[in-house]
């Protein structure tokens, strides 16, 4: 049987789990002056400087299929289940950008 923090785990073969883990992180980008767009397993987010940002969400093979937020090119940004942590990296890898708590 599962352990219940794997039971809490986005499910990498189940879009809505991709799909709200996408729109999450969004809503987090979103408070914190991005405008985000989201498609399919991937999202845009323009910060107010222009710089456009692009997440996608992928599962980990390595990381039991967990999923995680990555850079276009598949390096992890965050887990999945840690979508605060993954808006903190995008902040603070912007130019003159303070990341708010």
């Amino acid at each position: 049987m599962p352990d219940a923090q794997a039971a809490r785990r986005p499910l990498a073969g189940d879009p809505g789990s991709r799909r709200a883990a996408l729109e999450g992180l969004a809503t987090l980008l979103r408070r914190r002056g991005f405008t985000v767009q989201t498609a399919h397993w991937h999202l845009t987010a323009v910060h107010t400087d222009g710089t456009p940002l692009e997440v996608w969400c992928h599962s980990r093979p390595e990381d039991s299929g967990r999923l995680w937020f990555t850079h276009p090119g598949g390096t992890p940004l965050a887990p999945a289940d840690h979508p605060a942590q993954a808006a903190t990296h995008l902040l603070t890898t912007l130019p003159n950008t303070n990341p708010t708590p």
